[in-house]
């Protein structure tokens, strides 16, 4: 009986024991930037082979850029994410010929602060990469940029 009773003793403080050696500590992923202009983006959107424009997409998914546009509209979705389109220097419209240069600030958590942002506000921003395209079903050739993990770094008050 004293035997089980201390087995029993015994197991009961081995499984109640905690290690004393410490968990390792998790960096969070590295942030690589890349220093592309909008503009170059676009060109290279434009002017290259489909099978060109794959490798730039697979060589810029992930990679966070950091630009300026004027805001064109902040969108608060149903479930309390943000949205902000970015116009990157539209060069004309009309009707469904359309040279639009839009960059997507998408599907995010934020502060109240960015609803305070107004259509023709000058912003800075940076934002991971996540979707490149250059083909839009109803305008045709475009340069459509999507980004994720965003931030507004700067921006111009409006009087």
């Amino acid at each position: 009986m004293i035997k089980q009773i201390l087995a029993l003793a015994i197991f009961l403080n081995l499984v109640g024991c905690q290690s004393n050696s410490q968990q390792p500590i998790v960096q969070p992923e590295e942030k690589k930037h890349i220093w592309i202009k909008y503009k170059e983006l676009e060109k290279a959107c434009r002017e290259s082979t489909s099978a060109q424009f794959t490798l730039l997409k697979r060589e810029l998914k992930g990679k966070y850029v950091t630009w300026k546009g004027t805001i064109q509209n902040v969108d608060l979705s149903y479930d309390d994410t943000i949205s902000i389109f970015i116009d990157m220097g539209t060069t004309s419209s009309y009707g469904f010929i359309d040279f639009s240069r839009v960059v997507y600030l998408y599907n995010q958590t934020y502060d109240d602060y960015v609803l305070g942002f107004r259509k023709g506000q000058l912003v800075e921003y940076t934002g991971k990469i996540e979707l490149i395209s250059n083909y839009d079903r109803i305008y045709g050739m475009q340069c459509d940029v999507h980004l994720s993990d965003w931030d507004i770094l700067w921006s111009e008050t409006l009087k």
